[in-house]
């Protein structure tokens, strides 16, 4: 009987070995399979000694510069000139910039002075933060890896993202990590279901001092359509109309593409200006429906006096349509209108790779 079972105990670790791939003292087994699952579709996953030695290259310091060198490359292209400025210098500069361009002589401190009756709504939006949201078929609480951009997946062998070539890499997204960004309350729940997307059912999230340091915001661009979008937002809808019609020819139309490419970077910001942008377009609308609509205005002071919950269940259509009106300049749902005719969604991202430490992932029920 005893060696019977000792027979069965040692076929049944065989099969587990057989079963699992082989452990590596740097990975966790769960970084082992997802490596294996991002093997190219045409060959072999990389060997594991060699992509733990490859994994020296994306942390602290070497990872630091390997951004850095990436953020001015995307900026430049993007027609910023940095100059001797590193990449996230060169980002703060650009970022204050386009604020200051957005708010002109518009002051938040001044407005809120001569409208006491608002503070309460800049102190609530103070506690707003933009959260960030990756999806992916391809993430695990227990990974020790870093979520790679898709230039940095094909050179470590593995395979490139949705964001692989084409467009996008003509957009210079290729070496971002891409997250959906929302400005919300904190009172928002995390509602795994409603974070899924077709990128995949799998979410990551940016701790907030990550992004801070590490992260820049733009208008969100997968498509061609939304290129045109954040170039109508920037260049307005008359040179836009002008330039679609005088280049109808294709290579005419690359040529608007490339000079409306390199107005992008009036739209990068900070994740911190962005924030505060959003709140301060906020007290700048209620700045106007007050002196405009001042009945709106009193509806809108009292739907922000509610808390979310509350706003769903018990205000009225009045209420809820001020609220909206003033909040078609910075919503929940990651929105600005720039003028009347934009509609924007925007983007978080982060250049090369994020390292686990940097962010939180939400595996099935879970985090």
């Amino acid at each position: 009987m005893l060696v019977r079972a000792l027979r069965n105990s040692l076929l049944i670790l065989i099969i587990s070995f057989a079963l699992s791939p082989p452990a590596h003292p740097d990975l966790t087994q769960c970084s082992i399979l997802l490596i294996k699952e991002m093997a190219p579709d045409d060959g072999e996953p990389p060997e594991l000694s060699d992509f733990v030695a490859a994994l020296e290259n994306y942390q602290g310091r070497t990872l630091e510069l390997k951004q850095a060198r990436s953020l001015k490359t995307n900026l430049t292209a993007r027609g910023f000139d940095c100059g001797r400025l590193s990449g996230y210098d060169c980002l703060k500069k650009l970022s204050r910039l386009n604020v200051k361009r957005i708010l002109g002589d518009f002051s938040v401190k001044s407005a809120l002075a001569q409208n006491p009756e608002i503070a309460s709504v800049y102190e609530k939006l103070s506690t707003w933060r933009l959260r960030t949201i990756h999806n992916s078929h391809h993430l695990d609480h227990k990974t020790s890896i870093p979520i790679f951009s898709s230039d940095q997946l094909l050179s470590l062998g593995l395979r490139g993202g949705r964001n692989t070539g084409g467009f996008s890499e003509w957009l210079g997204g290729a070496d971002q990590v891409f997250f959906f960004a929302d400005f919300m309350s904190p009172q928002t729940p995390d509602d795994l279901a409603r974070m899924k997307s077709p990128y995949g059912g799998k979410v990551a999230s940016l701790l907030e001092d990550y992004a801070r340091e590490r992260a820049w915001v733009s208008p969100f661009i997968m498509t061609e359509d939304e290129f045109s979008e954040a170039a109508r937002a920037i260049k307005g809808w008359n040179w836009y109309l002008r330039a679609i019609d005088k280049t109808k020819d294709s290579n005419l139309t690359r040529n608007w593409k490339v000079f409306a490419k390199q107005a992008l970077d009036q739209l990068d910001f900070t994740v911190s200006d962005f924030e505060e942008l959003n709140r301060a377009l906020v007290i700048q609308k209620l700045v106007q429906l007050k002196k405009t609509r001042p009945a709106e205005f009193r509806l809108a002071l009292q739907g922000f006096a509610l808390s979310e919950r509350e706003l769903k269940l018990r205000a009225n259509q009045g209420i809820l349509a001020a609220y909206a009106k003033v909040m078609s300049y910075s919503s929940p749902g990651g929105y600005f209108t720039f003028g009347s005719r934009s509609n924007l969604s925007w983007e978080v991202k982060v250049p090369v790779a994020v390292p686990p430490e940097g962010v939180q992932i939400f595996s099935g029920s879970g985090r």
